[in-house]
């Protein structure tokens, strides 16, 4: 449980982040 509520909480961080950098 714990790991799904941090992998979504991380794709909502990231999510931002990809959609300036799509390359990294």
């Amino acid at each position: 449980a714990l790991i799904a509520l941090l992998l979504v909480a991380f794709a909502a961080t990231m999510s931002p982040v990809i959609l300036i950098t799509p390359e990294k």
